[in-house]
């Protein structure tokens, strides 16, 4: 009988050693090193992250978040290390989300009658 969790480690070990993969740490290493594109980076994410929780609430963004966000959003823009880094960060999500589709698509889990939890993308 095949050992799940050996496979689960091979699937890890070839996750970490594929091309996206290494690339993302790569791009990583570059803006960790900067700390000015590094702040920016976070800053951005800060922001971007208080706008989604206000919008889940239900909440209205109010003009000074809009405005802050938008302004470190065109640096952001402008930033190619910060572009880069989240295109790579992009790629490798996509990815383990491709294989967790692909892992779980022929799984039946749970009864028939069961009200579907959140789908598998």
């Amino acid at each position: 009988m095949t050992d799940v969790r050996e496979l689960a480690r091979e699937l890890a070990d070839a996750l970490a050693g594929s091309d996206e993969y290494q690339e993302y740490l790569e791009l990583k290493e570059k803006i960790s090193g900067d700390e000015k594109t590094k702040k920016l980076l976070l800053d951005y994410r800060e922001k971007l992250m208080e706008a989604r929780s206000k919008q889940i609430q239900g909440e209205e963004l109010d003009e000074e978040l809009e405005q802050e966000l938008q302004e470190i959003q065109r640096y952001v823009e402008l930033n190619k290390p910060v572009q880069e880094y989240m295109e790579a960060e992009h790629r490798i999500n996509e990815l383990v989300n491709e294989l967790h589709q692909i892992i779980f698509s022929d799984l039946e889990i749970g009864l028939e009658d069961e009200p579907a939890g959140p789908e598998v993308q």
